[in-house]
């Protein structure tokens, strides 16, 4: 048998184990009921058949477990001639001998591997990028990189892992408080994330047990339907004289799908299926899921239907091919401006704010089992921080309430 090589490892199946020819002792396999690729060594020591796991890959190469599994074997084999040497040397003691044991315990101490935990939290990031970072949607991983650049390497980057303790990590999660609660509470959760990643990969051995209350961050809240109407009825002048303005197509299309914001900016004609009334494309957690669309909506993507490429809200200008929603963040806040809208919390409206009042309007006209269908959630429990009570219908609503009026006269 031959060196064990990265083509060796891809070519495992279940059940089946590898020995490699040139490091006696060394071996792969890959478990027989979950498929992983597990690294080991095998000896023999006082008779006894003694294997070892390095790690599994690809949270470690094929490489690094040729140098983890000389180092190994290298330590054992000492260790063993040091254990033999004593015994000749002293034939008295036993294994039990107090100064016995704590001598091969320092040699086997001395001898044995680096710790993983000394990696800086710089490797730690570039370990992660091929098992955890590249599997990740491409919103998210945007997101995260947007983090670490500005939160996390310049605080931890330089650190020893085993040095980032959870007094640390309060010391540096206190400083958003009061300032930018929700940007503490996502680099907490990556750091956290990564951390766990690393011990889940076997790149760490231990993690801190970190416990911190979060910031409670900023709910977003729906648009009233009055100033819904009142929306609407502005977009639709607005486009009846430009039809062709890309933003405005965007936030027609944002205010009748509900879609999140990358999803609705990314847009493509093969993920629109109109016959069948709805929209088939990766969303959040790389998920594939279909959304029904009304028909209304259907004739609209119809009409903005992109004669060249394949976005529908196209930008030449872009690197991604399509328009960020940044821009039409910018747009949508400009239109509210000009006419006073606001949410029903009071606030500046957001994006984000359509698909809350697209779930709070759905939940008036249909069950909230059909509304978590059509925002493309997982469970109930999500979808009720989607809709919200309008307090203009509750006033008006209030008038309606005749059973338990009292004949006064």
């Amino acid at each position: 048998m031959g060196s064990i090589t990265e083509d060796t490892v891809r070519r495992l199946k279940r059940g089946q184990r590898v020995m490699c020819g040139s490091i006696t002792g060394f071996g792969v396999r890959r478990t027989p009921k979950r498929g992983t690729v597990v690294f080991f060594v095998r000896r023999c020591v006082d008779g006894k058949d003694v294997r070892e796991r390095l790690g599994t890959h690809p949270g470690l190469s094929v490489r690094e477990a040729r140098v983890v599994a000389r180092n190994r074997i290298a330590a054992i084999e000492t260790a063993t001639r040091a254990k033999l040497a004593f015994a000749e040397t002293h034939p008295t003691p036993t294994a039990q001998d107090p100064g016995t044991r704590a001598m091969l315990e320092e040699i086997l101490l001395r001898l044995k591997p680096e710790k993983r935990d000394e990696i800086t939290f710089s490797e730690l990031r570039e370990k992660l990028q091929p098992v955890y970072f590249d599997k990740l949607a491409h919103n998210t991983t945007r997101v995260y990189y947007i983090i670490l650049k500005a939160e996390l390497l310049p605080t931890f980057g330089h650190m020893a892992v085993a040095d980032i303790t959870p007094g640390k990590i309060r010391s540096w999660f206190q400083k958003f408080e009061g300032k930018n609660e929700q940007q503490g509470n996502n680099s907490l959760k990556l750091l956290l994330a990564m951390l766990r990643k690393g011990q889940e990969f076997e790149i760490l051995r231990n993690v801190p047990d970190v416990k911190i209350k979060r910031y409670e961050g900023k709910k977003r809240f729906p648009i009233s339907e009055r100033n819904v109407a009142r929306l609407t009825n502005h977009i639709g002048k607005l486009w009846r004289e430009n039809p062709e303005h890309p933003h405005l197509n965007a936030l027609i299309f944002f205010l009748n799908s509900g879609e999140r914001k990358y999803a609705g900016v990314s847009l493509k004609t093969g993920e629109v299926n109109i016959e069948k009334r709805c929209i088939t494309k990766q969303r959040k957690g790389k998920k594939t899921k279909s959304l029904a669309i009304s028909d209304w909506l259907a004739r609209f993507l119809l009409t903005i239907w992109p004669e060249q490429g394949e976005y529908f809200f196209a930008s030449p200008n872009s690197k991604t091919g399509h328009i960020n929603e940044r821009y039409i963040l910018r747009f949508f806040q400009k239109i509210c401006g000009e006419l006073g809208i606001t949410t029903t919390s009071g606030d500046q409206a957001v994006l984000h704010c359509l698909r809350h009042t697209y779930g709070t309007i759905l939940s008036s006209k249909l069950p909230l089992k059909e509304v978590k269908e059509l925002l493309g959630h997982g469970n109930l429990t999500t979808t009720m921080r989607y809709v919200h009570g309008d307090p203009e219908r509750a006033k008006e609503g209030v008038n309606t309430l005749v059973e338990t009026q009292v004949a006064l006269g």
